[in-house]
């Protein structure tokens, strides 16, 4: 059973998947069967720049768990409490959480890849021209720097990720297969 439910926002950013860093303009999530994750559903988020077609993407597949892991890291490295819409304070020193355990697959410099962790950072960007970004990295510690997703985003666009993520976990039909 699919949920076909697929949630699609405007981002700011940028992210380095299998190739070089591109330009992100969405972000695709939905829960569905996924492409590499190896488990009966998972959390799918697509980085994409739409304008560069199907192959301008940073794919993630996680478990829902995973999912609700990674909406709480990026709240936290940005301040922000429950459904706060504000950052709490301002940014005065990076704030990193290191999200364990996450438990999905990534598409990385070799191919697709297992995820075990997050790190997540809001920090000064090293590819985006904002002022400060929030960024990710998807890893897996035991097969070196060829296993990393990374995804720049503005504080902006992160909270609309966490927004699409959490209603999609939340609805009737990705319930039901959790």
């Amino acid at each position: 059973m699919c949920t076909y439910i697929t949630e699609k926002t405007e981002i700011s950013g940028n992210g380095k998947g299998h190739g070089d860093w591109l330009h992100l303009s969405h972000a695709n999530v939905y829960y569905d069967h996924p492409s590499h994750a190896p488990m009966d559903h998972a959390l799918a988020i697509d980085f994409v720049n739409e304008a560069q077609g199907p192959g301008a993407r940073v794919a993630i597949e996680m478990s829902a768990e995973s999912a609700h892991e990674l909406s709480r890291g990026i709240y936290t490295a940005l301040g922000i409490s429950g459904d706060d819409k504000m950052l709490r304070d301002p940014i005065v020193s990076p704030r990193t959480i290191t999200t364990e355990n996450i438990f999905g697959s990534g598409k990385g410099p070799k191919g697709w890849f297992a995820i075990r962790k997050a790190n997540i950072c809001y920090d000064s960007p090293q590819h985006t021209n904002v002022p400060n970004t929030l960024n990710m990295e998807f890893v897996n510690d035991d097969y070196g720097l060829e296993t990393k997703v990374a995804v720049e985003l503005s504080a902006d666009s992160a909270k609309r990720v966490v927004g699409k993520i959490r209603m999609i976990l939340e609805s009737d039909e990705a319930k039901l297969l959790q």
